[in-house]
C-alpha cells in the first residue's frame, strides 16, 4: 500500500487567491468585507445587521423552545400525564412571572439595566460575584 502524505507541498501553505480562503469564518466568499459608509441605506430601509422587535422575539422564543418541544411527551409522561403536566406548567408559570415582575421592579428602582448590575445594586457585591460565577458555570 502506497504512503499519502496530506499537504506535503510548501507552495500550497501560503494563502490562497481564492475568495472562499480570504473570507470571514461563516461568511460567503461573494459578501463584500468593506463595511458601508454612514449615508449608504441599504435595500428594504433598515440597515443591515438590525432587527425588528417582533423578530427579535421570535428569534427567542424559537431558541427557547427548540429542543425543548422535544422532551415534552417524556415530561408529561414523567409528571403523570398531560393534565397534571399543565397544571405543573401553569404552577411554575406563576414563579415566573413573578420573578420578572421582581427583577423589573428592582431595574427601575435602581436605575440599571441589565441582570448583573440589578443584582449588584439590590444585594449587594458578594452576592453578585456569586450571581456572576452561577451565571458562568450555567452557561458553561
Amino acid at each position: 500500500m502506497a504512503q499519502v502524505s496530506i499537504n506535503n507541498d510548501y507552495s500550497e501553505w501560503d494563502l490562497s487567491t481564492d475568495a472562499g480562503e480570504r473570507a470571514r469564518l461563516l461568511q460567503s466568499p461573494c459578501v463584500d468585507t468593506a463595511p458601508k459608509s454612514e449615508w449608504e441605506a441599504s435595500p428594504g430601509g433598515l440597515d443591515r445587521g438590525t432587527t425588528s422587535t417582533l423578530g427579535a422575539i421570535f428569534i427567542v422564543v424559537n431558541a427557547c423552545l427548540g429542543a425543548g418541544l422535544l422532551n415534552f411527551p417524556a415530561a408529561f409522561s414523567t409528571a403523570g400525564g398531560v393534565a397534571a403536566g399543565i397544571a405543573l406548567q401553569m404552577g411554575m408559570l406563576v414563579f415566573i412571572i413573578s420573578g420578572l415582575v421582581i427583577l423589573a421592579y428592582c431595574s427601575q428602582a435602581s436605575n440599571e439595566r441589565t441582570y448583573q448590575e440589578v443584582v449588584w445594586a439590590v444585594c449587594g457585591k458578594l452576592t453578585g460575584v456569586l450571581c456572576e460565577v452561577a451565571i458562568a458555570v450555567y452557561t458553561f
